[in-house]
């Protein structure tokens, strides 16, 4: 069975092709952080400058981040969200991917999930 090392690998190496000296920002809430803490050390693996933001669990869906995550999202190469609520439909990780950031949301993640769908996939 795959595990979560191998699963990140894939997101960081095959996924996003985070390479050495990118800008690498993992955003996160508290009930997701073990997932970005080994995101962002694969990230740094690879030779990524990368960093971990914690955030308060938004609301719903589509609740904009605090303006410290946004503005730390327009300054990135490479974003990878794994939090409880999405972020994929907000304006701070659409100004982001218009700069021309690659990036991952990922509402929901757990480890196992991850695990699953990413973990035979390489990296």
């Amino acid at each position: 069975m795959a595990d979560l090392d191998t699963a990140v690998a894939a997101v960081v190496g095959r996924c996003l092709a985070v390479s050495p000296g990118e800008e690498v920002l993992v955003v996160v809430d508290p009930s997701t952080r073990s997932i970005g803490e080994a995101l962002r050390d694969q990230a740094r693996a690879v030779g990524g400058e990368a960093v971990l933001a914690i955030m308060d669990e938004r609301e719903i869906d589509g609740n904009e981040p605090p303006g410290t995550i946004a503005a730390a999202l327009a300054a990135c190469d490479v974003f990878i969200a794994p939090t409880s609520r999405s972020l994929s439909h907000t304006v701070a990780r659409k100004r982001v991917s218009e700069q021309g950031a690659r990036g991952a949301t990922m509402p929901g993640v757990t480890e196992d999930m991850l695990t699953r769908v990413m973990g035979s996939t390489g990296s």
